[in-house]
């Protein structure tokens, strides 16, 4: 991903902060099987989104600084995920399965 923003850094600690949605865009696109098979719906949502995971077996959501908020061990083809504890922004999936990975962004309201 390329993002635009300000970088901060307080008591050694550096976070980047962007100004709005359209400052975060896709760098480089990863044309795999998995990468092209995995999906997220409704997005944006509020209470749960459920993943279609082509059998990965990990998912991880991140924050936009890299802070991770949730990781479910998958146990389904479509996994339902509660995201009603989760603030309003901006957050990505990471899902993993042997030696391939696929994000997805996902948008809270």
């Amino acid at each position: 991903y390329n993002i635009i923003g300000v970088l901060y850094y307080s008591y050694g600690n550096t976070s980047l902060h962007y100004r709005m949605e359209s400052d975060i865009t896709i760098a480089n696109s990863i044309d795999s099987e998995f990468a092209n098979a995995v999906s997220v719906y409704p997005n944006p949502a509020s209470e749960t989104i459920n993943i279609v995971t082509d059998n990965a077996q990990t998912i991880t959501i991140t924050n936009l600084v890299g802070q991770i908020v949730k990781e479910i061990s998958v146990a389904n083809e479509i996994e339902t995920i509660d995201i009603s504890n989760l603030n309003a922004g901006i957050y990505f999936a990471k899902l993993s399965k042997a030696n391939e990975t696929a994000v997805l962004k996902i948008i809270v309201e």
